[in-house]
């Protein structure tokens, strides 16, 4: 590790990445820095992980990003100048031909546009879509309010399935995010039409999802509303290609537990996908 800062980050080995595996990881880091540890705090914990890549959320600072970058050997960019909200770290070891666009940027039912990075990894090309979806909401739909948190979010996710079905359609997309919404919904789900269309799209946490609370990437109300959704190029039945996904409970690596991740590093928990190459 490149970083000691003194952090009570000890009990156990939070690492999730390894030499044979491709890592994408999405990460709300809540208005990062939160507090004067948290850019400190991040730089530890990116270094223990040792994954690929990371899509980061509530990025406000990019002078502290860049000081992230510094300490953990990361490359990386942020969706626009100041309050960028969406980032990326990158290996740049492994993680080669990075490019950025921001996409679907003329829909206002999106917080932050969605962020597509197109990479190749061991001479294979991949994308990412990072997105941060609205916030908030009373649990149901209303098809006649383009306010509506639920609608937002609706129409947030079905305008990046008609992106990826229109340009992208035979690529190895990962969809990841904040989603601020759950995909175990029997009712009202705002991710239905990626549910129906199990032969192209799969929520690869849904097991998470219908598991245990204590895994679950927002503790606090509880509830998982951090996904990673693959497309059928990466379906293991397709690749032949085994694969991982975890929340990281990074929290419970400090000695106060998710009292002292809350205040000083975020109220999210990262998920993590690892792709056997």
């Amino acid at each position: 590790n490149r970083s000691c800062w003194g952090f009570e980050l000890n009990s156990g080995d939070i690492s999730f990445g390894t030499d044979s595996t491709l890592e994408v990881l999405t990460w709300n880091i809540e208005n990062f820095p939160k507090t004067s540890s948290t850019t400190s705090r991040i730089i530890e914990i990116v270094n223990k992980l040792n994954v690929d890549f990371i899509a980061l959320q509530e990025i406000k600072s990019s002078a502290d990003l860049n000081q992230v970058m510094q300490f953990t050997g990361m490359s990386g960019a942020t969706s626009g100048e100041n309050y960028a909200d969406l980032a990326v770290l990158y290996d740049p070891n492994v993680i080669k031909n990075v490019t950025f666009k921001l996409i679907l940027t003329e829909y206002s039912c999106f917080t932050s546009a969605p962020f597509l990075i197109k990479f190749y990894y061991k001479n294979e090309e991949y994308y990412v879509i990072n997105t941060h979806l609205k916030c908030c909401g009373d649990g149901e739909i209303d098809y006649n309010n383009s306010s509506d948190e639920e609608f937002r979010r609706y129409l947030s996710v079905n305008y990046i399935k008609s992106y990826i079905d229109t340009y992208l359609s035979d690529k190895k997309v990962i969809i990841v995010g904040d989603m601020n919404d759950e995909i175990t919904n029997v009712s009202n789900n705002v991710f239905q039409t990626l549910i129906n269309d199990n032969q192209n799209y799969r929520f690869a946490n849904m097991s998470i999802a219908q598991g245990s609370s204590s895994f679950w990437s927002y503790p606090s109300w509880p509830s998982h509303l951090d996904h990673i959704c693959i497309t059928n190029e990466l379906f293991p039945e397709n690749t032949h290609k085994s694969i991982v996904v975890n929340t990281l409970t990074i929290d419970q690596h400090y000695s106060s537990g998710w009292y002292e991740y809350d205040k000083n590093v975020s109220d999210h928990r990262p998920v993590g996908i690892r792709i056997y190459a």
